[in-house]
């Protein structure tokens, strides 16, 4: 799984996953405790050999600072998230 998490300031973050062969189902997206992570696993057959692919990256957040109600997440050839930053003192 290839990783990017640039960070916009002020904005957000956003994280874009290259999972060649997963499809949405396959993946699976969790924030806890400021830990951001995915997971991936697909098995199945191809030319008559069984396959199981497993692929994990966790990421710890800046603490505080994500609006975790507004995270989301797409899926279109890659999976992108978007974690909002809270606001500054208040502001937006």
């Amino acid at each position: 799984m290839n990783t990017r998490i640039p960070s916009i300031p002020s904005l957000h973050l956003q994280v874009t996953l290259a999972v060649p062969g997963m499809r949405p189902d396959d993946i699976s997206v969790t924030l806890d405790r400021g830990i951001l992570r995915i997971q991936g696993h697909r098995e199945g057959e191809l030319d008559g050999w069984n396959y199981n692919n497993t692929v994990e990256r966790a990421v710890q957040l800046p603490q505080g600072t994500i609006d975790t109600e507004g995270v989301t997440a797409t899926h279109d050839h890659g999976t992108m998230l978007g974690l909002p930053n809270k606001p500054i003192n208040g502001g937006a």
